[in-house]
């Protein structure tokens, strides 16, 4: 528990088995949640969710915590790995600079409001348009078959 939950909230996706239990231990150790806990875990499922398991010290199944989206996907344990895999293999598939400028936005979305993340949405989607990776990608939506879903 503790460390790994801590671990499991500061990534982007979360992948568990039906078997995980998930949860913070700090107050039944007389100590408060660190490694960022009490500011990861209120931007994942709010304040009063985050409240209640850390204050509880409360425990939740994969079920559970995908219901409250703190998990985003929960799979037989057997296959944990195989699913995280899949994803990382598709995220890996695309370009690096996209991938880190999608996650700065994303997560930036909680620092200021709505116009100033449109605006700087706008700036960055302009300056990926001249990447070499988007003009590759351009390129091939441009060039393939009419007959193709994609």
């Amino acid at each position: 528990m503790g460390g790994g939950f801590a671990l499991a909230i500061s990534c982007d996706l979360r992948v568990v088995g039906t078997g995980s239990m998930l949860g913070a231990t700090g107050l039944k150790r007389g100590a408060i949640q660190g490694a960022g806990q009490s500011q990861r875990l209120p931007r994942l499922i709010g304040a009063s969710k985050a409240l209640e398991m850390l204050l509880l010290s409360k425990y939740v199944s994969g079920d559970e915590a995908a219901a409250m989206g703190l998990a985003n996907i929960v799979v037989e344990d057997e296959l944990v790995m195989q699913q995280a895999m899949e994803w990382a293999t598709i995220i890996a598939s695309h370009s690096p600079w996209a991938v880190a400028q999608t996650k700065r936005l994303t997560w930036g979305a909680f620092d200021h409001g709505l116009d100033d993340g449109l605006a700087d949405e706008a700036d960055i989607a302009l300056e990926g348009y001249r990447t070499e990776a988007a003009q590759a990608g351009f390129a091939a939506f441009l060039s393939r078959d009419e007959d193709s879903p994609t």
